[in-house]
């Protein structure tokens, strides 16, 4: 459980500083030690609750809510004890008599502060009792156990078994190279059992190969099995799952239920004994469950195999151990292959990738590393997207949010976290930390080590120190495959990791919902969804905008700041801000120059401090009172000097200065030690200084750091009298050192400085580990030191003068030594043999000539020579190979796995060159280990691989609304406590105790939400906490408000204006902190009526009453009740039955999806009834919400004929067993199944392997309500998804006259007007007419009966039994919806019936009110917008207006669905409507909170007189008149969303009072008749949207600049030729930096320096200006003052243009447009004004431009060859001005993408030929007969292959009646002939 691990990781060293401060520190502060131990006893019992649920795998939403209060609790508490535990001891070390005045001093001072503190634990008791009877209330012991229902879900990882191989890739070169290995032994005389262990990080792929492997060899074999083991295995199951596997006789499983384990293993080995076997164990997770089942599989030398699989390299390991078995290590896809499987799925083939997407795709495959799972996932949610790139690049930004929120991606996130939840506590601490870091960062294992130390995750161990535990768990992390391991060294350990992109994105995830850490400048810096205070800040990018983010957050609690950018660093926030930093890491910032280091020293908790690799020169001065610093990074700085302060860190244990620490020298150090470094005891790595620039006596005082463990030092300078006298000291040093624990000595020099001093070093170092020196000295010989006696010494690298064998001799005599480096001078023998005696552990050898050398010694290995010997890199010379031969005796090298030879020629030929490569190359060739050679030196480098040479495909390669309420006050208190609180002290308190009780409360209103049908009571106290959390949320934005009080104004003026508006406010503010008691009084009462209530024991209760599914009354219809089905199912079964008889007999997929109640589950009966006897069995199953696998797929085995013994056993299967008998029962059979109401793409995953492709013409029949689903439905290029539409309005009325009277003549005239207007509402909804026709037919014949029911629709829904069937249908949607899309769907009852919403407007509300809270790689706007495409998607509205992308511009609800939308808002008080049939305020449950005005009228007028508008969030009026009953705008503070659109009467209604709107976000003003903006709107500082289009305003005021909030500013009046609009830019926009939509403006009436604004405005993404008048030299400044803010625009992130003129203003000075502007998506000129040819700008290079509205003279064959080599052109729009006589022939080339083609005017006269426009679907043009019949009426729309709908407008001037007539019906009969049958407009 995610939460667990970081509140874990926050109370194990909140606990151990509690522990020893109450054995210390506390007895200085006698009253706190009572405080503390209590204290830490509450947490005590906390952290055993939390380790508790950390047990559960899914734990209850309130837990996980009370232990995120448990977190940030324990943070604070550290927090108050560290600034504690420092106010008693107060830095430094020094002592004396001054000291001691100091030291009283300093006590009287800091008394009152200490008080303070003992205050704040106080606090923290509070808060701790708070927290505590949280728990107790929501009983979370007895709840956070309970499961979560009946839902039976796929294990996720069954998929890989049933995969079709067809849909494999790049799996042949691993499966036949393991299936060669498994049968090696078959006919050997030694026939052992194998054990092949696949091990891998999850989704690689490891249990399809397994599957693969299994599947090509079991032929071989007696018998063979599969089994799934799991992370909590259970071994009689799996042993009883191997022996159903088994042939067996029939009473060997007598009494199986009896067996223990023991009898299971022993039963086994006996049924195996004799058999040579073949078992697959697959996803093991523990050594220790490999262990309780090996034994099962006895050894029978009849070489049988078994095959592993695991993530756990251990695990992977331990399967191996002993005898010939094999560890294989599954690779990632080639890039090659990653893109093979990516498009194929998408696309069918790489070829069908448009050009435009290819950049995007390989950014997605990039983040989807080779991981196969991870590749279809991303693949099935694109293949359910419109091709289009902007679609594409927000699924790429947003991958980690989509993980567990997007169904396509469910497969991936719960394969990932699974390793996830596998881990212990303190590793997913550990691995979370990770997040701070960006994409493909590597992170080194050192610096990474030491941070988490520095965070106190870690704790010493028995036996291992700090340093140790934290190296295991990154070794842990590498074991589990969660991190991969980078720069493996000589000991086989990795010095770095790297995180796997889905990964990382998936631990970011976990990291957001546990604020465990945020991130500035990545693709998520939202601060309304972090639960809490800002913890752990990582900067990858800062400006000016994220700079004023990070202003308004509070950094006190900031515990870890890691900036990773690379300028602006005098953006980032001051370091005093950063008070409890433990780490401080500016690794990289190469300008920290600029940045004020000044308040260092006030951070006493820091323990780790990074400036490595910046341009840093000097150290801030108060770096020297850091004394709790443990690490301090200088190396690779311009630090040539420490502060002699420096000996005062004496805890500190890292001081690394110079250059790179890792593997080379560290350049030019001048740094010397400091004098006193003694004082320095804690020191464990030095590196950096300068031996020969220090003093005498500090080169001494090193031999007294004892614990020293590795030092790198610089030695510069010889000969002097000087220098042998610090040779002398170092040499005294290092012989102390090397008798304590030193393990690393580096020696780097800049000259040839000596050595040979070294040979005097007594005792040995016995500790010493790795020597190195990277110096120009040469040693004679190998030294003295350099003994048998260093058996510890693994790593050496040293310089030799020349090759000896006494050398090689004594150094293969080292016992320990893995890793050897020599760099030899000279040459003195040419050839030298290396013996078979010697170097027992070598891995890694070495050698290098000096770059002076000009001949190298060879080596020959002779057999039995370094027997562990896996690394071999040297020279050879072809001169020395031709006397000796070219032999080197690699394959005496048993164990080599990697060799890199680099020949010298030394005047040898290139003939002798490659036939010295060729010999060396036939070694490799020929050693059994197929090693990797590389070969440098030839007359072109080369690599080889034998093994690749070999294997070319080796790599695999109610509660909705409360929620709604919740979730921003939660996220505003949040973002209060982290800010503008701490002006108010009194209040803090109280508002994070509100908060507490809040987020808890969300989390039973979550919880609740997930019940079918919550209790009454629980409905009752839901009620209660949405009003209270609207009123909570009411005072705070009050609060907000009066402490910030608006505006930006600075200067002398606006101090006294502060100052005057402080005291004035003093009142109100305490007045609000008086409402905050009275809202902590309210919240104290609702959880204590949960409890009266005993709300938890009665929710989870199930009610005895078993109604029966809604949905099964349509299998058993009779067909002569049915209306309007024939047409569909005569058309469905043909379909259905089309392939039966040809050569191709693929299984085909019919999925049906429409709204429910459309009668999707009638239609596919029907057709199931009409085909059923061409099929040999068939089956009908329905899945519903929650789909319980095996009953499903029992369900269909139940239908199906088989053998009696074929279900034996059938309670015990498991999922895989179902899957499997149903897929052999189905193998030989032509199938017909029906899978009802599917409701998610994870459910259809789940069941759909159980249907095999068996090449018979099956046929498999699905529906649901869910668009994304009938595609995922519907991947393969044979399936079909049918979209059910309503009944026409005939047969509707043949229904519904049918059910009531027989008959339509049998309806009297008098009810003929009412029923129009039931059945309009009605809707064509086959459910909803036979429920209303059955609620009539018990009515009396009586019109007036009619009319209320028609009127009553909707509140009869829930409450005549009649309409229960229709309210359950379309309830089972609503409720299927998570909580944020129920908010959002509520939401459009305040829009009147057949109301079309525009989806713009309607996203941009949505965000007003808070609903919307951007998500990783997603803005606001893009989530709202996803949040509409998915209530269409899941058929809760109707789109309206599909634009050329495929996307609905608005959208309709149908009327049955919105009656339902109202009753559940009138349920939930979400809004209020006057006007519409429901005025009553008497249901209502509390204030009005949205309003939405219909009509108004005086009586509708004195209603809202009566009622408190004070609370009205949301105002939209609809009504065109009367506008003066409106209530005063000064009535409704609290507004957030004000919208008079279309009210034309809005001049008669006074706005004043709108500037005390200080919340509005969104103004709607649009289509009314105002003519003047009320003066107020400059005041409203929060405003994001304005809409004043369609009014008669002319004229903005100058201070609307100051609405920098604002985002969206729409101004104009739409006309046929453009903009009617003399409204000027503003002076001054370039201030509103936050626009993205600017539309209207006329660009000639504006100032030039307005003009020049605009390109100020980097955000900017749509534009729409009016451009008027041409010639003159005032218009000539404005056209290239345009140009030039457009090509400032164009580079920034410009997706739309559009260009209005009412003129023939010319155009043409955009062919200047420079850069192109790349992000362009959409152009668009409604001018009169025609180009005489296509811009220059217009060019293929704009990859983005989807749609293309332009204007031309003329058309000519080389303008459509320029436009048809736009790779992302979607829709194109071409006016022209004159008619074209010529027939222009549209080519088989071009055009690529291209879906819509329309030409508005002029003729063109066009022939497309064969090939042309292959995507192509709607087409729009004119045909002029008189023109076209010299070249005939042919106009070759066949050759659209893809054509759906064609209008064509034939013009018949100067053509006779005939022609026209001829012309007419030669377009109809090629339309006729079409495959596609398009539909055919001709006008």
């Amino acid at each position: 459980m995610e939460v667990v691990s970081a509140s874990h990781g926050v109370l194990g060293p909140l606990l151990g500083k509690l522990t020893d401060l109450l054995a210390r520190e506390c007895s200085r502060l006698k009253d706190v030690r009572r405080e503390i131990r209590s204290l830490k006893s509450e947490l005590t019992g906390m952290q055993a609750a939390v380790q508790k649920y950390s047990m559960l795998q899914d734990p209850d939403v309130q837990a996980k809510a009370w232990i995120s209060l448990v977190r940030e609790l324990a943070y604070d508490t550290e927090d108050v004890i560290d600034k504690f535990i420092h106010q008693l001891v107060n830095g430094g070390n020094k002592s004396g008599f001054k000291e001691f005045f100091r030291k009283t001093a300093r006590s009287l001072k800091t008394l009152g502060s200490r008080r303070g503190i003992a205050s704040q634990i106080d606090d923290l008791k509070i808060r701790v009792k708070e927290v505590k009877d949280l728990k107790d209330s929501y009983k979370l012991d007895d709840t956070s156990c309970s499961t979560n229902g009946q839902h039976s879900a796929m294990d996720p990882r069954l998929s890989a078994l049933f995969v079709e191989e067809e849909h494999l890739v790049g799996i042949n070169g691993p499966r036949d190279d393991l299936s060669s290995w498994m049968l090696e032994e078959q006919n050997s005389s030694t026939k052992h059992r194998r054990v092949l262990s696949i091990v891998g990080f999850g989704g690689l792929g490891k249990t399809t190969l397994a599957k693969e492997v299994c599947s090509k060899i079991k032929g071989h074999f007696h018998c063979q099995a599969f089994v799934s083991v799991s992370q909590k295995p259970n071994v009689k199951k799996i042993m009883r799952d191997v022996i159903s596997q088994v042939p067996c006789k029939e009473d060997f499983t007598k009494d199986i239920d009896a067996w223990d384990e023991k009898k299971f293993i022993t039963k086994l080995r006996e049924l195996l004994q004799d058999k040579r076997y073949l078992i697959v164990i697959d996803d093991i997770w523990s050594i220790s469950a490999w262990n309780d089942i090996k034994y099962a599989f006895p050894d029978n030398n009849l070489s049988s195999r078994i095959i592993a699989t695991t993530r756990i390299v251990e695990v992977a390991r331990s399967c191996c151990l002993g005898g010939n078995h094999r560890t294989y290590e599954m690779e990632a896809l080639s890039d090659i292959h990653s893109k093979n499987l990516f498009f194929k799925r998408i696309f069918g083939s790489e070829d069908g990738c448009p050009d435009m997407l290819k950049q995007v795709s390989n950014k997605i495959l990039k983040k989807c590393g080779g991981l196969p799972l991870a590749i279809i996932s991303v693949s099935s949610l694109l293949a359910n997207r419109q091709v289009i790139k902007d679609e594409w690049e927000k699924v790429c930004r947003s991958i980690g949010s989509a993980l567990d929120k997007n169904r396509s991606l469910e497969g991936m996130n719960s394969i990932l976290s699974l390793s996830y939840n596998d881990l212990p506590p303190n590793l997913k601490t550990c691995l979370l930390y990770l997040s701070i870091f960006p994409e493909d960062y590597v992170i080194e294992r050192e610096s990474l080590v030491r941070r988490w130390i520095a965070e106190g995750f870690i704790s010493e161990e028995r036996g291992q120190s700090k340093q140790d535990v934290a190296e295991n768990h990154f070794y842990e992390l590498i074991n589990k495959s969660m991190v991969q391991p980078v720069d493996i060294g000589y000991d086989g350990k990795a010095r770095a990791c790297q995180v796997h992109d889905m990964m990382l994105e998936l631990i970011i995830s976990k990291s957001v919902e546990d604020n465990f850490s945020s991130v500035i400048g990545h693709v998520q810096t939202d601060s309304a969804k972090r639960q809490g205070l800002v913890r752990r800040l990582s900067v990858q990018h800062i400006d000016q905008e994220l700079s004023s983010v990070l202003a308004n957050e509070d950094l006190s609690h900031v515990r870890s700041l890691t900036v990773t950018t690379q300028s602006c660093m005098k953006l980032l926030p001051s370091l005093v801000k950063f008070e409890a930093l433990r780490v401080l890491d500016f690794q990289g910032c190469q300008g920290l120059e600029e940045y004020d280091m000044n308040g260092i020293d006030k951070l006493f908790q820091l323990k780790y401090l990074s400036l490595r690799s910046t341009d840093i020169s000097m150290l801030p001065s108060g770096i020297v009172r850091l004394y709790d610093l443990e690490t301090l990074d200088l190396s690779n700085t311009y630090i040539e000097e420490l502060p002699s302060g420096i000996v005062q860190l004496t805890r500190l244990q890292y001081l690394l200065i110079g250059g790179s620490v890792v593997w080379s020298c560290f350049g030019n150090s001048n740094t010397k030690i400091p004098n006193g470094i003694r004082n320095m005891s804690n020191l464990q790595v030095i590196t950096g200084f300068n031996i020969s620039n220090s003093s005498l006596g500090a080169v001494e005082e090193l031999g007294n750091l004892t614990g020293l463990n590795e030092l790198h030092l610089q030695l510069d300078g010889q000969g002097s009298q000087k220098f042998k006298r610090h040779e002398e000291m170092l040499l005294s040093s290092l012989c102390k050192l090397g008798s304590c624990k030193l393990q690393s000595l580096w020696i780097c020099s800049n000259d040839s400085t000596t050595l040979q001093f070294l040979d005097s070093w007594s005792p040995l170092p016995s500790s010493l580990q790795r020597f190195r020196m990277t110096t120009n000295y040469f040693l004679p010989k190998v030294p003295k030191w350099i003994a048998p006696a260093l058996h510890s010494l693994a790593y050496l690298n040293i310089n030799l003068e020349k090759a000896t064998e006494e050398d090689l001799r004594i150094l293969g005599e080292m016992p320990a030594l893995i890793s050897l480096e020599i760099t030899f001078r000279t040459v003195q023998i040419e050839r030298l043999t290396i013996r078979s005696n010697g170097f027992p552990c070598l891995k890694e050898l070495y050698i290098e000539p000096s770059f002076k050398a000009e001949n190298v010694t060879n080596l020959l290995f002779e057999e039995g020579a370094l027997p562990k010997l896996e690394k071999l890199d040297l020279p050879f010379s072809v001169s020395v190979g031709k006397a000796y031969g070219f032999h080197l005796g690699i394959g005496h090298l048993t164990c080599l796995k990697h060799a890199a030879i680099d020949l010298w020629d030394n005047g040898a030929s290139a003939s002798e060159n490659r036939a010295a490569a060729a010999a060396i190359r036939n070694e490799a060739n020929a050693h059994s280990n197929h090693l990797r050679l590389i070969i440098y030196g030839e007359s072109v480098e080369e690599e080889i691989d034998t093994y690749e040479e070999e294997n070319k495909e080796r790599s695999m390669e109610v509660v909705s609304a409360s929620h709604g309420a919740l979730g921003p006050l939660l996220g505003k208190l949040t973002a209060l406590l982290a800010g503008e609180c701490s002006r108010l002290k009194g209040v803090r308190r109280e508002i994070r105790s509100l908060k507490s009780e809040l987020t808890s409360m969300q989390a039973a209103v979550q919880k609740y939400s997930m019940l079918q049908d919550p209790d009454v009571q629980a409905k009752a106290w839901i009620s209660l906490v949405r009003e209270l959390a609207y009123d909570t949320e009411d005072v705070i934005d009050k609060f907000i408000h009066q402490l910030g009080n608006g505006g930006n104004k600075s200067g002398f003026t606006e101090f006294f204006r502060k100052t005057a508006r402080s005291l004035k406010t003093l009142g109100s503010r305490r007045g609000i902190a008086s409402q905050i008691d009275d809202l902590k009084i309210r919240a104290k009462e609702v959880k204590d009526l949960k409890d009266s209530y005993k709300l938890d024991d009665t929710a989870c209760s199930t009610k005895e009453h078993s109604a029966m599914d809604p949905r099964l009354s349509s299998l058993f219809v009779e067909e002569a009740h049915l209306v309007g089905i024939d047409g569909p199912r005569d058309d469905l079964s043909s379909w259905m039955l089309e392939e039966q008889n040809s050569s191709t007999k693929h299984c085909r997929v019919l999925s049906i999806v429409g709204f429910g109640g459309l009668g999707k589950t009638t239609l596919a009966k029907e057709v199931s009834s009409k085909i059923k006897g061409h099929f040999d069995c068939h089956a009908f199953v329905s899945v519903s919400q929650k789909p319980n696998v095996k009953k499903i797929i029992k369900d269909v085995i139940s239908h199906l004929p088989c053998k009696e013994d074929f279900t034996k056993d059938i309670d015990a299967w498991d999922q895989m067993k179902f899957i499997a008998k149903l897929r052999e029962l189905l193998q030989d059979k032509r199938y017909l199944i029906v899978i009802d109401d599917i409701w998610s793409i994870s459910a259809w995953d789940s069941i759909k392997y159980a249907f095999p492709e068996n090449n018979l013409s099956s046929r498999i029949i699905t529906t649901t309500r869910i668009v994304e689903v009938a595609r995922s439905c519907c991947w393969d290029g044979n399936d079909r998804m049918y979209e059910m539409e309503a009944l026409s309005d005939i047969h509707s009325k043949k229904l519904f006259f049918k059910r009531i009277f027989g008959s339509e003549k049998g309806c009297p005239d008098m009810l003929e007007h009412v029923s129009n207007k039931i059945l309009k509402k009605c809707g064509g909804l086959p459910l909803a007419i036979i429920s209303v026709s059955s609620l009539l037919a018990n009515k009396p014949v009586v019109k007036d009966e009619w009319e209320k029911v028609s009127k009553s629709i909707g509140f009869e829904l829930d409450k005549n039994r009649s309409l229960e069937g229709m309210n359950n249908i379309l309830s089972l949607s609503y409720n299927d919806l998570p909580p944020d899309l129920k908010t959002c769907l509520l939401y459009l009852s305040i829009f009147p019936e057949d109301y079309e919403i525009e989806r713009e407007s309607f996203v941009r509300r949505w965000i007003a009110e808070g609903f919307v809270c951007e998500e990783h790689g997603l803005s606001k706007q893009e989530v709202a917008e996803n949040h509409f495409y998915e209530l269409i998607n899941k058929s809760m509205i109707q789109p309206v207006d599909i634009g050329y992308d495929g996307k609905a511009r608005a959208c309709q609800v149908h009327d049955m669905m919105l009656e339902l939308i109202i009753s559940k808002s009138i349920e939930d008080n979400f809004t209020s409507v006057i006007g519409h049939w429901q005025t009553d305020s008497a249901k209502r449950q509390g204030l009005i909170r949205r309003l939405s005005v219909q009509h108004i009228d005086q009586e509708l007028a004195s209603v809202l007189a009566d009622e408190d508008l004070s609370h009205v969030r949301s105002l939209t009026v609809t009504t065109p008149s009367f506008m003066k009953y409106l209530p005063s705008l000064a009535e409704f503070e609290t507004l957030r969303v004000l919208d008079f659109q279309g009210c034309e009467g809005l001049e008669e209604y006074d706005m004043n009072g709108i500037d005390k709107l200080f919340h509005l976000k969104y103004l709607s003003l649009r289509g009314t008749g105002m003519s003047k903006l009320p003066s107020g709107i400059v005041k409203l500082y929060g405003l994001e949207t304005l809409d004043i289009r369609d009014t008669y305003i002319e004229e903005l005021p100058s201070r609307i600049v100051q609405l920098t909030k604002l985002q969206y500013l729409l101004i104009g009046t739409p006309h046929s030729n453009g903009f009617v609009d003399d409204v000027a830019i503003p002076n001054g926009i370039g201030n509103m930096s936050n626009l993205r939509i600017i539309m209207g403006f006329n660009i000639t009436k504006s100032s030039l320096g307005a003009v020049e604004e605009l390109g100020n405005l980097a955000g900017l993404n749509e534009l729409h200006l009016q451009l008027d008048g041409q010639g003159s030299q005032e218009f000539k400044r404005h056209e290239e003052m345009l140009l030039s803010t457009l090509c400032k625009l164009g580079s920034c992130k410009l997706q739309s243009l559009w260009i209005y003129s009412d003129h023939s203003t010319p155009l043409q000075f955009l062919d200047s447009w420079s850069p192109l502007p790349s992000s362009l998506q959409r152009f668009g000129m409604v001018t009169s004004y025609y180009l005489p040819k296509i811009p220059k700008w217009i060019a293929p290079a704009l990859d983005s431009l989807a749609y293309l509205d332009i204007n031309l003279v003329k058309a000519t064959e080389e303008d459509l060859g320029i436009v048809g080599e736009m790779p992302a052109l979607i829709s194109l729009v071409l006016t022209f001005i004159t008619d074209q006589e010529e027939r222009l022939t549209i080519r088989g080339i071009g055009f690529p993408c291209l879906k819509e083609l329309s030409i508005e005017s002029g003729g063109a006269n066009l022939l497309f030929e064969e090939g042309a426009l292959p995507k192509l679907e709607k087409l729009k043009l004119p045909f002029f007969a008189s023109l076209a019949k010299g070249y005939g009426f042919h106009l070759g729309i066949s050759h659209l292959t893809c054509l759906k709908h064609a209008t064509i407008s034939l013009w018949n001037y100067a053509s006779a009646a005939s022609e026209y007539r001829a012309a007419a019906a030669a377009i109809r009969n090629e339309a006729n002939a079409h495959s596609n049958h398009p539909r055919i407009i001709i006008k």
